[in-house]
């Protein structure tokens, strides 16, 4: 596409956006290639998306094409920071100057007869936007801006040529989709409505005139969620004075903000009466909302147990909550089910002030958002409420900013696990359940058993035969009926399934059983009420069968709901590298492969993880990462847990912080980044591993003379 006069003129006086320019010409030439390459597919084949799958391909080959040009071209490359949607990356915004580039906007970027992709290029200066260019190749429109220093905007065509007597909007989402935003476009009385185009074509459309509003809803009214690369150049463009750009409310856009995500939808305009009437209508609308939708005054269920459903999370198909309910019967048992809640509901109960007021340590303090019906029906164990240190020294140690360790191995039986068995041993009580059973590696089964012997249950328990000794005297103990299984994991987890289904047990395995997730997410929870707003940049978890890291990101997504903490941190899923399936699928798609578990880490030596979409998926939408670290690593984590902060962690406990140690050092995370870790497990469980990792004890005689001439040699150590 040629460049009009005054964009040769603009670029000819920065180079910045020169090379913007230039690359948003040569990804232009790489998106109509796959156009006209693609354009005879079969769009309307029921059998696959082959839009979605070649958007994806264009999007990632523009992304890398985009980073190596933008990056490059400049002397200091080191202060230049990228992100685009395939590859953003926190610690690039923390750079003194970052390019935010959308390579293909649009979601029917490559169906048929669809002309509304483009491309978004924006430089951002330490968070403010000061240069943008956008272009949409079809409809043959492009812009360049300049603001630092103030150049003004160019644009391809200058001006529309539309003529209309009424109002032409441009939304987001198909009409079908959202009953509320046809509504709310129905009150301006609009001439043309235009549905679900891409951010540039809607951008575009009203610097040109084509559009007189771009409006999208806030996410808590139907609207959808724009990112940092979505709006960059919209705002570059509004910033150098040719339109007006807010939220859905008429509030201006803080790009300066942590979070990525900005779900308060958006306006934008030329005209400050628009603005006006189109913020009315969205405060207008929120407030109708709460009337129309009210908590009921009397409701079916039982006070204070607000679950509303359950969700697939393969087929998104809701169904009530049934005892016998666990997997979706549609999609059996890949089909995971997620616990959907009333948080209008829960926020008029579950708040700062009454959490300040409410004197229970334990994670029972956040009945309202667990599923239990019975407030009195519970363990009686106290389980929660775990230290949050904050460890400098190993901070300083490590290379990080701060460093926030969460010790679940101070839990009743030792481990995090004891969360998810509270909340099942609660479920199985309310259910009736004359005997509850699972399968595990170790941590699941005390736990159960702890909690089954507190409630007088009793407990049948698979485990396989490399369980540490340690684990199995702790089940013993606790007076479960203990089966150690002559095989591997998956061998133990069938044959409690069969247990279950034959005698009519409560089934505690977490990697299918819904509730349990709601157990484990209380972690989070309890860090979110400590921290605050200052909230850590990163979360490392370690993940067996991925149940821990989906309760996490749960319990996180809720606070934030609910006004505990302003923003989300990024998860970073830590998993042994002889034991990573669920690492494998977050690298490259596609479903779990089962693989055979090597690790010592026997907590999450999980070769089949059951709950593996959620753990996927909680890592993609925290825009975090998955990392392997190998024993070795992990015995190194455990050493200097125990030297530096006196925390004595199994090696599973330690693997999230020897994920943290290997990031560091490996520049995945910067120095002044503040992290968490979640210490899952107490070291006595695995004594066998804490000697390999701590070495043999000094071995003296009887006599002062030779631990004189010891410690004489060892002066160095005090």
């Amino acid at each position: 596409m040629k460049l009009t006069p005054k964009m040769n003129e603009l670029a000819k006086s920065d180079r910045r956006l020169f090379h913007a320019l230039e690359a948003a010409n040569i990804l232009e030439k790489l998106m109509m290639f796959y156009y006209k390459r693609e354009y005879k597919i079969d769009w309307d084949s029921e059998e696959s998306d082959p839009a979605a799958s070649i958007k994806l391909e264009v999007d990632k080959k523009c992304d890398a094409l985009a980073r190596s040009y933008l990056t490059t071209v400049f002397d200091d490359a080191s202060k230049w920071g990228f992100i685009g949607e395939e590859s953003y990356d926190e610690s690039e915004r923390r750079k003194e100057y970052y390019w935010c580039v959308d390579p293909i906007c649009g979601s029917l970027a490559f169906q048929k007869k669809k002309r509304n992709f483009g491309t978004s290029i924006a430089l951002f200066h330490k968070g403010e936007p000061i240069l943008g260019v956008m272009n949409c190749p079809l409809y043959r429109w492009r812009g360049a801006a300049i603001l630092e220093p103030k150049k003004g905007v160019a644009l391809a065509p200058e001006k529309s040529a539309r003529k209309t007597n009424g109002l032409s909007i441009v939304v987001s989402f198909n009409k079908k989709s959202n009953p509320i935003l046809i509504d709310a476009i129905s009150r301006f009385r609009p001439d043309k409505v235009t549905y679900a185009e891409s951010i540039p074509a809607k951008a575009m459309g009203v610097l040109i005139g084509y559009y007189d509003l771009f409006y999208s809803l806030p996410k808590s009214l139907g609207g959808g969620r724009y990112n940092i690369w979505d709006i960059g150049a919209t705002a570059a463009f509004a910033a150098a004075g040719e339109s007006l750009l807010t939220d859905a409310f008429g509030e201006p856009l803080n790009l300066k903000q942590q979070d990525y995500r900005f779900e308060r939808g958006i306006i934008m305009t030329k005209n400050k009466a628009l603005l006006r009437l189109a913020a009315e209508k969205t405060k207008a609308l929120a407030a109708n909302k709460k009337r129309i939708h009210p908590v009921p005054a009397a409701i079916v269920r039982p006070s204070n147990y607000y679950v509303i459903g359950l969700k697939c999370v393969v087929c998104g198909v809701e169904y009530k909550e049934r005892p016998e309910l666990l997997t979706c019967p549609a999609c059996g048992d890949e089909g995971i089910l997620d616990v959907q809640f009333d948080y209008e509901a829960i926020k008029q109960v579950l708040t700062p002030a009454a959490l300040a007021k409410n004197p229970d340590p334990s994670h029972w303090r956040y009945m309202p958002i667990l599923p239990v019906r019975d407030p009195v029906k519970i363990p009686t164990l106290r389980i929660g409420g775990s230290p949050l240190y904050d460890a400098q020294m190993l901070a300083a140690k490590i290379g990080v900013k701060r460093l926030l360790l969460k010790d679940d191995g101070i839990n009743p039986t030792a481990s995090l696990k004891d969360r998810a068995s509270g909340v099942g041993a609660a479920r199985a009580m309310a259910e009736g359940a004359k005997a509850i059973t699972c399968a595990s590696t170790g941590n699941a089964a005390s736990s159960l058993a702890g909690s089954a012997a507190s409630i007088g249950m009793p407990s049948f328990i698979f485990v396989p035969e490399k369980a540490p000794a340690a684990k199995v005297a702790q089940l013993l103990i606790f007076g479960a009926n203990v089966f150690v299984v002559e095989g591997s994991y998956e061998d133990a987890f069938h044959l409690s399934m069969f247990c279950a289904e034959r005698f009519g047990f409560y089934n505690r395995n977490s990697g299918i059983n819904p509730w349990l997730v709601e157990g484990k997410k209380t972690v989070s929870l309890e860090i979110s009420e400590k921290v605050k707003d200052k909230v850590p940049d990163y979360v490392f978890v370690a993940v067996g069968d991925g149940c821990t890291i989906a309760g996490v990101w749960k319990g996180f997504c809720e606070m934030r709901e609910l006004g505990f903490i302003p923003r989300l941190p990024r998860l970073i899923g830590v998993q042994a590298s002889g034991a990573s399936p669920v690492m494998k699928v977050w690298q490259k798609g596609g479903n779990m492969k089962p693989v055979v578990p090597k690790t010592l880490a026997d907590s999450i030596a999980v070769g089949t993880p059951r709950n593996w979409r959620k753990a996927v998926k909680a890592v993609q939408d925290s825009m975090g990462f998955y990392m392997s670290v190998n024993d070795d690593e992990i015995l190194r984590a455990m050493k200097m847990l125990g030297n530096t902060c006196g925390i004595f962690a199994e090696p599973a406990g330690a693997t999230g912080l020897a994920g943290v140690i290997k990031a560091a050092r490996k520049g995945m995370i910067l120095p002044d980044a503040s992290v968490a870790a979640i210490i899952s497990g107490n070291g006595l469980k695995d004594v066998s591993s804490a000697q390999r990792a701590a070495g043999s004890a000094c071995r003296v005689p009887p006599d002062t003379d030779a631990l004189d001439k010891i410690l004489t040699a060892k002066k160095t150590l005090f």
